[in-house]
């Protein structure tokens, strides 16, 4: 562009013959000394001074209203006809200065008016700065003032256009009530950053307002609206996320709001749930019941519900989480339109996913793969790049407890590129930490266990704790996989610092070890015996078949390797049979396959002894 408004500028200075010169540009800009313009923005001045008054201040107009206007607004600033500036500007762009033509545009009230967009951004600002700051402001209030009236009822259409014009216009009420409205449809559809800039710029001029209850008010909304959009962006866990909802929590007390004290609420117990702050948490997830419950509002007590679900799920009680997981499923009503996620997302898909994996806990396989992928499906008919984020992370998480190494890698690759894209640092750092187990699983050793570890430290960056344990379990499964057992114990030693009590991971922990220790060499296994041993009377009284399962296994191979064939084979038998389906899993087909050994090694010594095996009563059932 500088070099075509450079030799425009030459042939109209009479310095350049494009029929003698066109290969002497430099040449001639050398003998031109101070004659010739160094820069666009001179360039453009000096073309600017060759037209009519009322063609410079038509462009002048025109920066004012966007890089691409329509003639109705440039009018609504000069407060001139639209006829009069469509042939200015039509004059303008034949000649190919400064402006070129558009599509037509035509306003809900049907004004009709000529388009128009500036050649390049630069002459859009040389023309923006030419104009007096206060004579800029009232151009902006004109051009605001009458798209509004022209959009009327469709105005949300414009919010993010309005709330630009009305800052400018030094309007502040207007600004903050369309920059909140613009924060709200880009948060609608996932553009978290947009939403957050908006949030942030209305809560600026918030607070250069009165310090009086319609300001508390303004501000209350403002702050649930940013911390739903930093914890769709940055993960809930975000000190920025926090700092929001806690505001809005003291600005509810201040305005005795009920209603949307619950919202604040719901962000923090989510805020603490992620931290691992599990004290907090509950008290925060009490207290949003009893709010929910005096409200008699269904909608609200479904995200009770759907809080103490996520509170003990968060710790491992998977016992308390499941009632909680149902209810919510159960109180959700699509003809109630207040039943909606204050944070965004859909509220069928959250419970759905959790109870999914306490149902593959508690033994039921198929049964949760089927809930998963019922989440996953709602999550995908549905705008919101979280929950879409949310339920494939729980599907890989599936995949990853059915030890599908491939499926889980195929999942956490869709979950990486989902995050990437729509810019969710927290489901990306997931994603890469079970990318991480399922390359792993399939013999990329080196490179899985350093996933796992970029994305457990990823993960912990966003301020989330509460997946620090669950990833130690990861990395010590694929230090086992990988025969770095010592580097695998490290983990679990790591691992049992973080239980506070006896619950499902304590199980996991002690699984994990005994089959470590099974693999070291030297006398580890009478230890690793009393690791299955803890591990399965925990999980009995957890009702966690899984891992009661994955322990009667590998306890039976340590009976059996010593000679203890019928304990063995009445111990994982009665386990074994207990399932009624999942037979296709790995942790049920490594059953089976162990308990028919048995039973033929059961069998052979029976022989050899003349007398019949004894554990008749626990035959394996076939499936």
């Amino acid at each position: 562009m500088f070099i075509v408004d450079l030799v425009d500028h030459l042939v109209a200075q009479g310095l350049m013959d494009l029929g003698r010169d066109s290969s002497r540009v430099a040449e001639l800009l050398e003998d031109s000394g101070n004659l010739v313009p160094r820069t666009i923005r001179q360039i453009t001045e000096r073309n600017l001074e060759r037209l009519g008054a009322d063609e410079q201040r038509t462009l002048e107009a025109a920066s004012i209203a966007g890089a691409e206007f329509s003639a109705a607004a440039v009018a609504a600033a000069l407060e001139l006809p639209v006829a009069e500036i469509e042939t200015c500007c039509l004059r303008l762009s034949r000649h190919e200065q400064f402006i070129e033509a558009c599509d037509d545009s035509e306003w809900p009230d049907g004004m009709l008016a000529a388009s128009f967009r500036f050649q390049h951004a630069l002459y859009q600002e040389v023309l923006y700065g030419r104009v007096p700051p206060g004579q800029r402001a009232e151009f902006h209030r004109r051009i605001a003032a009458r798209q509004e009236a022209a959009y009327g009822e469709q105005v949300a259409e414009i919010a993010a256009e309005l709330a630009h014009h009305y800052r400018h216009g030094n309007e502040k009420a207007k600004a903050i009530e369309y920059l909140g409205r613009a924060a709200q449809q880009a948060l609608q559809r996932a553009a978290y950053a947009d939403a957050i800039s908006n949030f942030s710029s209305a809560l600026e001029l918030v607070q250069r307002q009165p310090d009086d209850a319609h300001r508390a008010q303004q501000e209350l909304s403002l702050q649930l609206g940013l911390g739903s959009a930093l914890a769709a962006a940055k993960g809930f866990s975000a000190p920025e996320a926090e700092r929001a909802y806690t505001r809005a929590e003291q600005l509810c007390e201040r305005l005795a709001d009920a209603a949307q004290l619950f919202d604040a609420l719901y962000g923090l117990l989510v805020v603490h749930v992620l931290a691992a702050r599990h004290a907090a948490a509950f008290k925060l997830a009490e207290r949003l019941q009893r709010v929910a419950e005096a409200a008699n509002d269904s909608g609200r007590l479904l995200l009770a519900h759907l809080a103490l679900g996520n509170f003990f799920f968060g710790i491992g009680d998977f016992l308390s989480a499941r009632p909680h997981c149902e209810m919510a499923i159960s109180l959700y009503d699509p003809e109630c339109p207040r039943q909606l996620n204050p944070h965004g997302g859909d509220v069928r898909v959250n419970p759905r996913s959790n109870l999914g994996r306490i149902l593959w806990s508690f033994g039921y396989p198929d049964r949760a793969l089927q809930l998963g992928n019922e989440a996953r499906a709602i999550a995908q008919s549905s705008s919101s790049r979280h929950s879409q984020a949310f339920a494939e992370a729980y599907v890989t998480y599936l995949h990853s407890e059915r030890r599908e190494a491939r499926a889980t890698q195929e999942s956490a690759e869709h979950l990486i590129a989902l995050s990437t894209e729509n810019g969710l640092p927290l489901w990306l750092a997931r994603g890469i930490t079970l990318r991480g187990w399922a390359i792993a699983l399939q013999g990329r050793y080196e490179e899985g266990i350093a996933l796992i570890r970029e994305g457990s430290a990823a993960t912990r960056a966003t301020g989330t704790e509460f997946t620090r344990l669950p990833d130690l379990l990861l990395l010590a499964d694929a230090c086992l996989e990988a025969g770095r057992l010592s580097e695998g114990l490290d983990a679990l030693t790591e691992a049992r610092t973080l239980v506070r009590s006896a619950h499902r991971f304590s199980a996991m922990i002690e699984v994990s070890k005994g089959k470590l220790l099974s693999r070291l060499p030297g006398s580890k296994a009478a230890e690793a015996e009393n690791c299955f041993r803890s591990a399965i009377e925990i999980a009995r009284k957890l009702n966690e078949k899984m891992t009661e399962l994955q322990a009667a296994t590998g306890l039976a191979r340590l009976l059996a390797s010593r000679g203890d064939r019928d304990e063995a084979y009445a111990m994982l038998c009665d386990i074994y049979n207990w399932f009624t389906e999942g037979f296709d899993t790995a942790d049920l087909i490594e059953a089976k396959i162990l308990l028919e050994e048995l039973d033929q090694n059961r069998a052979v010594a029976a022989d050899l002894n003349g007398r019949p095996p004894r554990g008749g009563l626990h035959r394996i059932r076939i499936q």
